[in-house]
């Protein structure tokens, strides 16, 4: 059951959910830019192994919402705050990049032709959306959508291309602590997201990856010994 993920309210509307350098702000569909792959490590390092930390919950900014709102029958609605003031909403029929504001429990996230307008009770943030271009101007519905994380709880298992290593996977915990067991060891470590992209560090090295789909790809790299050395990693959801 990915239902929890807000991935699966994503893969309702998009096999692949990216941000292009060029923002999208009303309805259309917008392709998205498959991830680079980095070179391949030159050299071989050790991985120290650092004891399970905790941190705080995820925050509004960087966070995944998901749930329904009452326009045109269209139901399912999901919404990414990033870290940046970067805004992304999926519903049934796209992808929309806009902005958006927090003052106090409120929240305004503005689009090209419409602004939700709502108030953050507990983890939930419901209001309304309103069109304000256009022929359908003023018209306006309610929405109700629920803060989730997409990889509490979750374990995702592949690879990654490091010399010496190989098989690796990531058990993600609460309060934003991540396990990652390796070809030689168990590491604890934090993790903290900025909508669909994770950031988990570890002793001496941090993973950067972006959830597609059932999946994590991206880039880790050494920030002690051997830094700047990088490689890449790809790993799919377990359970």
């Amino acid at each position: 059951m990915f239902r929890k993920m807000m991935i699966a309210a994503l893969l309702a509307f998009s096999p692949v959910l990216a941000f292009s350098q060029d923002p999208m702000t009303e309805r259309p569909n917008s392709p998205a830019p498959l991830v680079k792959p980095m070179p391949a490590p030159q050299k071989n390092a050790s991985r120290q192994v650092s004891p399970m930390i905790q941190q705080k919950a995820v925050t509004v900014p960087g966070s995944m919402w998901g749930g329904s709102e009452q326009i045109n029958n269209t139901g399912r609605l999901a919404f990414g705050l990033g870290k940046d003031g970067r805004a992304v909403m999926l519903d049934a029929n796209s992808i929309v990049k806009g902005t958006w504001a927090r003052h106090g429990d409120d929240i305004v996230i503005r689009f090209d032709n419409c602004v939700y307008r709502g108030k953050i009770q507990g983890n939930v943030f419901s209001g309304r959306g309103t069109f304000t271009t256009g022929t359908q101007a003023g018209v306006s519905w309610t929405f109700r959508v629920q803060h989730d994380d997409p990889y509490r709880g979750r374990e995702f298992r592949g690879r990654e291309n490091l010399n010496g290593f190989g098989p690796v996977s990531f058990r993600f915990g609460n309060n934003g602590a991540v396990q990652m067991i390796d070809a030689r060891a168990t590491v604890n470590g934090t993790y903290s997201m900025d909508m669909n992209v994770v950031t988990m560090r570890f002793g001496n090295c941090v993973y950067v990856g972006t959830l597609r789909n059932n999946g994590i790809t991206g880039v880790a790299r050494y920030t002690t010994g051997a830094p700047g050395n990088l490689w890449t990693f790809t790993v799919n959801l377990a359970r």
